[in-house]
């Protein structure tokens, strides 16, 4: 029994080893398709932020224009009354006032 789980062992080993040492350089056309991938996973999700971004922005400014308009709207209806136009000057007001002003405390 053990002969058999030796004999596995080195067959899987043998497998394992049969296409020699991976190259971990981009020269690789596994991990070119992995960089490959990831950048147009990158561009797609930074398009995407881009995008939300100036809808929400969009709608912000629509939503401005609009809460404008009807604040114009509303302010052409309501009709306020002309200012009144200012009397003339009529000159100086002169008194015929002869009392004197008494004095508040009494001088000592």
């Amino acid at each position: 029994m053990k002969r058999w789980y030796l004999t596995f062992f080195w067959f899987l080993l043998l497998v394992a080893c049969k296409n020699g040492p991976e190259q971990y350089t981009e020269q690789n056309p596994r991990i070119k398709e992995a960089l490959e991938r990831r950048r147009l996973q990158y561009a797609a999700d930074i398009m995407a932020n881009c995008r939300r971004e100036a809808v929400r922005k969009a709608d912000d400014f629509v939503d401005s224009l609009i809460s404008a308009e009807i604040q114009i709207r509303i302010s052409d209806s309501i009709l306020f009354p002309e200012k009144p136009a200012r009397p003339t000057f009529p000159g100086a007001i002169t008194l015929n006032d002869t009392l004197h002003a008494k004095p508040l405390l009494p001088r000592r």
